[in-house]
């Protein structure tokens, strides 16, 4: 599986890879600080699954889904936010699933897991 992680918190991206890696042994993981360079990766490369926090300093996570969806309706992207008010507009633009960020690092692998689960 084929991962991309878009954070601006370093340490945030390194919790999720350390839970994903134990979790996925296999798992190919890219990281990203901010929506443009998560952009330019899915432009040129394949990827299963996206993980996005919302707020980054040059392009958020919801600007770069919105063009992500353009090219790519399928992939699944994975959004984090502190901000709850920011979950309708993110499922309404394509985000397969809104993640608060409180207790987000669970309820990721928790979805993995059925992702997983349900491609088994």
């Amino acid at each position: 599986m084929r991962i991309i992680i878009a954070d601006d918190d370093e340490s945030v991206r390194k919790i999720l890879v350390g839970y994903i890696k134990n979790f996925l042994k296999n798992a190919e993981i890219d990281e990203v600080d901010d929506g443009l360079p998560l952009v330019e990766k899915i432009e040129k490369n394949h990827y299963d699954l996206v993980i996005t926090d919302n707020s980054m300093k040059k392009m958020d996570g919801l600007e770069a889904t919105r063009i992500i969806r353009k090219f790519n309706s399928k992939i699944p992207i994975y959004m984090m936010s502190g901000d709850e008010n920011k979950k309708d507009e993110a499922l309404i633009i394509g985000v397969t699933e809104f993640i608060y960020k409180p207790g987000g690092v669970k309820q990721i692998v928790d979805s993995l897991e059925r992702m997983v689960g349900q491609n088994l």
